[in-house]
C-alpha cells in the first residue's frame, strides 16, 4: 500500500509537470522561435516523457507482482489441500466420495478469494484516490475565521521569515523553497536576486499569504503573518506580479451615454 501510494504521488506530480510544461510550449511558441530553442524544448519535453514511461513501469511491474502473488497463494493453497485430501484417502482416513466433494468445495472456494483480491487493490486505489482529493478539500478556507484576526498592523512591520519551507502539493516533498530564513527591515531596501524558477515569485505569494509554509512561519514583527486579516495586510502592500493580468474595462451603452450627456 505505502509503495503504490509513493508511485501514485509521483505519477501524479509528474503528469502535472507534463501538463505545465505542454502549456508552457503552446502558449510560448513565440519566446522559442525567437531564441531558436526548440530542440532543447523538444529534449525537455522527451525526458518528462521517459519519467512518466518509467514510472508506469513501476506501476505495472507492482501490479503483476501482486497478481503473482495472489495466484501462487491460491494455487498453492490448493495444491496443499488436495494434498491432504489424497493423503487422507490413501490412509484410509477418508473416502474417495469425501475427498472429490471437498475438491469440489475448494474450487468454489478460489473464485470469490480471487475476487476479494481484486477488491483489496480496488479499495486500495479508491483509498490513495480520496487522499489525494483530501489534499485539497480538507484546507481551510482563509475566511473562515476571519474575525479573529487582527484587523491592525503591530509597530514593528519587519519580516522575518523563520526556517521556512513550502512545497505547492501541499506534502513534505518536493520543496519549492526549503529552510530559508530571512529579515526584510523596515523602510529599507531588499533585493532578492535568483535564477528563473529558483523561487523569487513563490517566495512573495507567501509573504502575501496566498499560501501557509509547510514548516516554518513568517513574521510582521512579533506577529505571526496568518494572525493579521489578509484583507488589512494586502491593503498595506503593493506588488506586480510577472504573470499579472490585465482586465478588460467594461462600459454599457446607457453608462456611456450619460457620461456623453454629462
Amino acid at each position: 500500500m505505502r509503495y503504490r501510494r509513493e508511485l501514485d504521488i509521483r505519477r501524479f506530480a509528474q503528469a502535472a509537470g507534463e501538463q505545465s510544461n505542454l502549456v508552457q510550449l503552446i502558449t510560448g511558441m513565440q519566446e522559442i522561435k525567437l531564441n531558436n530553442c526548440e530542440t532543447e524544448k523538444r529534449w525537455q519535453w522527451e525526458r518528462i516523457q521517459i519519467k512518466l514511461f518509467r514510472i508506469s513501469i513501476k506501476g505495472l511491474a507492482l501490479g503483476q507482482y501482486q497478481q503473482v502473488r495472489s495466484v501462487f497463494f491460491n494455487q498453492t493453497t490448493n495444491i496443499f489441500i488436495s494434498f491432504q485430501a489424497a493423503y487422507a484417502v490413501i490412509t484410509g482416513s477418508m473416502t474417495l466420495g469425501m475427498m472429490t466433494a471437498l475438491t469440489y468445495i475448494v474450487g468454489q472456494l478460489s473464485a470469490p478469494i480471487e475476487q476479494f483480491i481484486g477488491f483489496s487493490r480496488s479499495f486500495q486505489d479508491a483509498k490513495i484516490s480520496l487522499e489525494r482529493l483530501g489534499e485539497i478539500h480538507n484546507k481551510r478556507d482563509e475566511e473562515q475565521d476571519l474575525s479573529l484576526k487582527r484587523t491592525t498592523l503591530p509597530p514593528d512591520r519587519a519580516i522575518h521569515l523563520e526556517q521556512l519551507s513550502f512545497s505547492y502539493d501541499g506534502a513534505d516533498r518536493n520543496y519549492v523553497l526549503q529552510d530559508i530564513t530571512l529579515d526584510i527591515l523596515e523602510k529599507k531596501v531588499t533585493a532578492i536576486v535568483g535564477a528563473s524558477g529558483s523561487g523569487k515569485t513563490t517566495l512573495i505569494k507567501l509573504m502575501l499569504g496566498f499560501y501557509l509554509p509547510n514548516k516554518g512561519c513568517i513574521r510582521i514583527g512579533d506577529t505571526l503573518l496568518q494572525d493579521i486579516n489578509h484583507h488589512v495586510w494586502r491593503g498595506s502592500t503593493g506588488s506586480v506580479m510577472q504573470d499579472g493580468f490585465i482586465f478588460f474595462r467594461y462600459y454599457s451603452e446607457e453608462c456611456s451615454g450619460r457620461s456623453r450627456r454629462d
